[in-house]
């Protein structure tokens, strides 16, 4: 069965997503690494560098919805909404297939052949919870988590099946219109969506060893510490992937921009901050992080966000009528 790894990201963030890859091929041989391009081809940067990985730009998919979508979406919105696309996609490629989707700020620290055996019984999805322990003392991201859904999407492991095939063509309907980040409305990009999964199918594991996807927003359960020259997390479990999200190795004492605290109150966390920084730096950050974005968003301009609400409108009407009189004819 081919195993897949991908993921999404634009030219100014491919030093994130070749470091990720490095770190994924050094402890997965048997995983393919896909760099998803969502973006145009720069030609002032040598993606020679990124070998071995393949980059493979949105527009070689070849799915019509998205020209409206850059239409109607903001960077961070598309750039999340082409996610079941990009799965979709492989699915279509490769006959039997377990697909990864990775968020470019997270590395590798030990295979994933625990989860290919979570594969092997009958699962066909695996999901990692923001948070995994309940705790009586109140934490400023409960609140937040309840607004941008339960499983943070940096990860999410899918198996080829009728179910999972059925489930990416249902997430594809809904993030085409509905991958914004508006609260008042319910809607935090493709994240949200994901709420739904475990209530539609039994065949999802989710994930509540800490040492999968350990983020800012769940610091206060996880602690990192070393032994036998490997990470683990709080003493007993082996460190699998950590999300660097919202860190900038230009400004490497600050942790993170929506966290109070800083390295002096997390001791435990600066040598990996500072291996992953060096990282980056070494596979071109710098220049990278500076490259300005090619392909051009109109979303949050007021008369276009009007007349998006108008189509939206008349495009869900449509699409009742036509339902109503598909079923007249049946």
């Amino acid at each position: 069965m081919q195993k897949i790894a991908f993921t999404l990201c634009s030219n100014n963030y491919l030093a994130q997503a070749k470091t990720l890859g490095d770190s994924l091929i050094r402890h997965n041989l048997d995983i393919k690494f896909i760099i998803g391009l969502v973006d145009k081809l720069d030609p002032t940067i040598d993606y020679s560098f990124f070998k071995p990985h393949e980059i493979l730009p949105f527009t070689n998919l070849n799915f019509h919805e998205f020209d409206g979508m850059v239409e109607r979406y903001n960077i961070v919105e598309f750039n999340t909404a082409v996610k079941p696309y990009y799965i979709d996609h492989f699915f279509a490629t490769y006959p039997e297939c377990i697909v990864y989707y990775i968020d470019p700020d997270i590395e590798i620290f030990d295979s994933f052949n625990d989860l290919s055996e979570i594969f092997e019984k009958e699962y066909d999805f695996i999901l990692t919870p923001h948070l995994v322990e309940p705790r009586i003392e109140r934490s400023k991201f409960e609140k937040l988590i309840l607004n941008v859904g339960i499983y943070n999407l940096g990860f999410i492991g899918i198996k080829k099946s009728l179910r999972s095939q059925f489930f990416v063509n249902w997430w594809k309907v809904r993030l085409e219109f509905d991958c914004k980040i508006n609260f008042t409305k319910g809607l935090f990009v493709d994240q949200i969506w994901i709420n739904y999964l475990p209530s539609f199918y039994d065949n999802v594991f989710i994930m509540r060893d800490p040492g999968y996807n350990m983020g800012y927003w769940n610091f206060t359960e996880r602690t990192i510490s070393r032994s036998s020259g490997r990470f683990f997390v709080n003493e007993k479990y082996k460190l699998r992937f950590f999300h660097f999200s919202n860190f900038n190795p230009l400004n490497p004492t600050v942790l993170c921009k929506y966290l109070d605290y800083s390295f002096e109150a997390r001791p435990d966390l600066v040598e990996i901050y500072n291996k992953y920084a060096a990282s980056l730096l070494s596979n071109q950050y710098e220049k990278l992080s500076s490259v300005q974005r090619l392909l051009s968003f109109k979303r949050n301009h007021p008369e276009l966000d009007k007349k998006q609400n108008m189509l939206e409108k008349a495009f869900i009407s449509l699409r009742k009528k036509l339902s109503i009189l598909l079923n007249l004819l049946t």
